[in-house]
This record gives C-alpha cells, sequence and structure tokens, in this order.
C-alpha cells in the first residue's frame, strides 16, 4: 500500500546525501506519526509517494550478536579451564557471560529498531542511528545498481541485504541490511528506478 506525505517544494538533490542529526527528541519504536514527521522533514517532497517502507528482519538482532556472542562463551570456557577455582566459582562466571550476552542482544535490538528502509516514487532512504540518526537518500536516477548480498547466515534464513551503488563512484555505497524476501524487495527497487527514469525520459521528450 502506498502513502503520500506533503510538504512543500525542497530544491532539487544533486547527488546522493548523507547526514546525521540528534535522534533525542524521538520516540522508539517507530509509530505512523513519527514516520510521516521525520520524513516529511528530512526526505520527501511535495506529493512524494512511498511505495515501500520496511524493516531488517527481526533475526537481524540475533544474527548480528553471533560472533559477539559466541568469543563470549569462548573467554569464558577459556577462563573455565585456566581458573582452578571455577568449580567454587563457576556460577559467577556463567552469569557474567549471560549479562554481557543479554546487553549485545539489547544493542541489537536498538539497533534493529532504529532502522528503517524507504523506497518512494522518487528516491530511496535508509534511516539509522540509536543515539544520532543517520539518513542515507539517493535519488532513483542517481542509483546505478542495487545488488542482493548474501552471507552465510542470511542464506541459511533466506534473508539478503541490499547494496545500492550510487552512479557518482565518489559517493559511497549503502545497504539495507537483512531484509526478507530479498528477491521481491530487489525487483520492487529495480522497478521503481525504471519507472522513474521512463517518466523522466518522457517529460525530457515532451518538452
Amino acid at each position: 500500500m502506498s502513502m503520500r506525505l506533503h510538504r512543500e517544494p525542497d530544491a532539487p538533490d544533486s547527488a546522493c546525501a548523507h547526514s546525521s542529526t540528534s535522534s533525542a527528541a524521538l520516540t522508539r519504536p517507530w509509530g505512523n506519526a513519527v514516520l510521516a514527521t521525520l520524513l516529511a522533514r528530512h526526505a520527501l517532497r511535495d506529493g512524494e509517494i512511498i511505495h515501500l517502507a520496511i524493516k531488517p528482519s527481526l533475526w537481524f538482532v540475533l544474527l548480528s550478536s553471533l560472533r559477539f556472542i559466541a568469543a563470549t562463551l569462548i573467554c569464558t570456557i577459556a577462563v573455565a579451564m585456566i581458573d582452578s577455582r571455577f568449580d567454587e566459582h563457576h556460577s559467577y562466571y556463567w552469569e557474567a557471560a549471560a549479562f554481557v550476552a543479554f546487553g549485545r542482544l539489547t544493542w541489537a535490538a536498538l539497533n534493529w529498531m532504529s532502522k528503517l528502509y524507504v523506497l518512494t516514487d522518487q528516491r530511496i532512504i535508509r534511516i539509522e542511528g540509536v543515539f544520532s540518526l543517520n539518513v542515507f537518500d539517493c535519488p532513483l536516477r542517481k542509483v546505478a545498481r542495487v545488488d542482493i548480498v548474501r552471507s552465510t547466515r542470511e542464506r541459511i534464513f533466506r534473508l539478503g541485504s541490499m547494496h545500492i551503488s550510487p552512479l557518482d563512484q565518489s559517493q559511497p555505497p549503502a545497504q539495507w541490511q537483512m531484509v526478507a524476501r530479498p528477491n521481491e524487495v530487489q525487483a520492487r527497487i529495480v522497478d521503481a528506478i525504471e519507472r522513474h527514469r521512463n517518466s523522466t525520459g518522457n517529460m525530457f521528450a515532451a518538452a
């Protein structure tokens, strides 16, 4: 379902942009009012239509924490093998390991809550940041490629990350991380890019 937001027209974008602002006043998790206000303030032009607004899969919380949790377990086991008093204090070690692992999962959950991926009829946007808000937005006419990148973990859970490459190679690429149904998401992005370029070409031809 598409959603339309209205605001005063902005100056045309000349390139893909990254920006960062304080997010202390924002409410999480994202609500419709916050989404509308945030996008209208940072990205959307008058009449711009949102075709897709998604977040990473919930598996992001676990998968992004696996290496850290595994390292924590390895360290705990190593300490257990070295410390001759481990049998007396084993509960403290495992409680500490569980506390650290829980902290990492909490941080991953906050990261998941802060991420939002948006496709409009004019641009592609990534919003993220726990303590500060980072916004990447690139006009569709300036997107060179959108590729699916899959790690082994993502393949197992049927996820994928969208790698967005701007036409201007001096601009850093961006990613939509660990999205569900990546092939469908990529197809929708590519279709939006083609539609936008066709409509822009028709406008120039008519002129």
